[in-house]
């Protein structure tokens, strides 16, 4: 099994200050470009990488679906060079976590705190944003980790409003 690469990112809290908080327009491409995209081109700029594996599944939503249907499970991004390879697009929930469990694997124990959840919600996704306050993520947050909601509306006090 080869190591994991643990790869820095912008803290989301100072993407929030630095693009007018966690209630600003456009705030999620915001934060996806600051905690994934970037990150993402600059590992595979210094590792020299051609390609990636990314876990997304189409179940999850429609836009993924629509995508794997045009560009098929491999296939090179025309905007930046870079093969996309999506095995896991026709797994379902259940599958990941039969293979999960069946080898052994780890995996982010922030799912060990959703099993009262719908299975559509038990997502772990960045968490917060401006969608992130209308899918109840943020009461998910006060509720399971309430040191990190506290330092949230410490340095944003209008998140408060959303529970």
């Amino acid at each position: 099994m080869h190591p994991i690469i643990q790869w820095p990112t912008e803290p989301i809290l100072d993407v929030f200050e630095r693009c007018g908080g966690p209630t600003a327009p456009n705030i999620d491409r915001h934060t996806m470009e600051a905690t994934v995209y970037a990150p993402v081109r600059a590992l595979l700029a210094e590792k020299q990488y051609d390609g990636v594996f990314l876990g997304l599944r189409s179940e999850e939503n429609e836009g993924r679906a629509k995508s794997v249907k045009f560009h098929g499970k491999i296939y090179r991004y025309r905007r930046d060079g870079v093969v996309r390879c999506l095995p896991l697009a026709d797994w379902a929930y259940r599958d990941i976590w039969a293979y999960i469990i069946l080898h052994g694997l780890p995996y982010n124990r922030v799912y060990d705190r959703m099993w009262d959840m719908p299975i559509p919600d038990q997502r772990v996704s960045y968490w917060a944003g401006e969608t992130k306050a209308r899918w109840g993520r943020f009461v998910f947050l006060k509720r399971e980790y309430p040191d990190l909601w506290h330092a949230f509306v410490q340095r944003f006090p209008e998140v408060g409003a959303f529970c």
